[in-house]
């Protein structure tokens, strides 16, 4: 049925993009194509404004500093964009905090903070505030990331006041279309690919890979690690590549808009991130049916049991990941049994559907 009585804002208002942009950009146009009336507040000339373009998604455009909510100009404003909202959708700290300070000239307006990280939420005074008296609910994207929000402080947020919806994959529309769209290049000659996906940052852990490729290389082993993604440590890799001799086995291939050919072409997901709140790439990974050497977190235990669709292992022992690899490499059977059982993991957990409808029945009340 569509909602056409439900005024519904989305504020994200970081420059670039990542996981949290991601999230709410998908769920504005999905609340948009419902009929809900969308409006979506970021920063000019973002990434995600320039997505919003063409969307029907009405934009709105601020700046948001990590003090904006000590300025009474900012609040007016944002009051000012926000008069006819009923629900606001925010992402980051400094979102909340100048939307929290902000909503006590707007009485009506529910604020739904989302988290995707699993750090602890600061017990400061403008937190306890915001938390205890602004906030309506708290979406955390894993079980791993609810149970961190109140780590410094157990009377933070009521726990009944926190909402786990995951990120979601749509397993039954994408299973069948992963063999478009191939990179033929690294995968016509029928060498393994290994694949992992995430900015080139220190919290996803890259110089494991390299670790590891270092090692099946010196054993001779088949295979090409794909890695996809960019970022400040791209010429640190760069450099381990050259001065290992890894350039044949080794692929930075940087930012790609649409991960599935690489997907589709690949034999085992990687993913040794130091922490995650919930890999989408690890999501979808699965979702398409590829089996998944995961360092052991608690956000990637959700997703991942070792023996069943993958491994958990440590995030500073390669010599194990290497073995593992090799494990999966030389049993197709239990290659195809993981690659299997991950899909059904993903269908039954992560759902889109049924994670899209959980935040819609979450907006649905608190609009009464």
């Amino acid at each position: 049925m569509m909602k056409k009585n439900i005024s519904v804002a989305f504020m994200n208002t970081h420059e670039g993009w990542g996981g949290g942009e991601k999230w709410h950009f998908e769920a504005a146009c999905f609340f948009h194509d419902l009929g809900y009336e969308v409006t979506f507040i970021c920063r000019k000339g973002s990434v995600l404004e320039k997505r919003l373009l063409g969307t029907g998604v009405l934009c709105r455009y601020f700046h948001v500093s990590n003090l904006s909510f000590l300025n009474p100009i900012k609040m007016y404003l944002l009051n000012s964009l926000l008069q006819t909202t009923e629900i606001l959708i925010v992402n980051s700290p400094a979102d909340n905090k100048l939307a929290g300070v902000t909503s006590v000239f707007h009485r009506n307006l529910k604020i739904i903070f989302r988290r995707g990280m699993p750090h602890p939420i600061k017990p400061s005074f403008i937190n306890r505030w915001i938390f205890r008296s602004r906030v309506y609910r708290v979406i955390a994207n894993s079980e791993a990331v609810k149970a961190s929000l109140n780590f410094l402080d157990d009377d933070l947020i009521k726990k009944e006041n926190i909402v786990v919806i995951y990120n979601g994959f749509d397993v039954e529309s994408n299973k069948d279309k992963y063999k478009e769209d191939r990179v033929p290049l690294l995968g016509e000659d029928g060498v393994p690919i290994l694949v992992t996906c995430g900015r080139l940052v220190d919290q996803k852990n890259h110089l494991l890979l390299l670790r590891v490729a270092k090692i099946l290389h010196e054993k001779n082993e088949s295979f090409r690690l794909v890695i996809v993604g960019d970022g400040p440590l791209r010429d640190d890799l760069e450099k381990y590549i050259s001065e290992n001799d890894l350039g044949e086995r080794c692929y930075l291939l940087g930012f790609m808009e649409n991960i599935k050919g690489v997907l589709s072409d690949s034999s085992i997901f990687l993913l040794p991130s130091l922490y995650e709140g919930s890999s989408n790439a690890l999501i979808e990974a699965c979702g398409v049916g590829l089996p998944a050497i995961v360092s052991d977190i608690p956000s990637n235990r959700e997703a991942v049991s070792s023996g069943v669709n993958g491994f958990l292992l440590p995030i500073d022992d390669p010599e194990k990941w290497a073995v593992s690899i090799v494990e999966l490499l030389r049993d197709p059977a239990k290659l195809t049994q993981f690659g299997l059982s991950s899909q059904n993991k993903i269908r039954a957990d992560f759902s889109l559907l049924k994670n899209r409808e959980k935040l819609q029945q979450l907006i649905d009340a608190a609009a009464g």
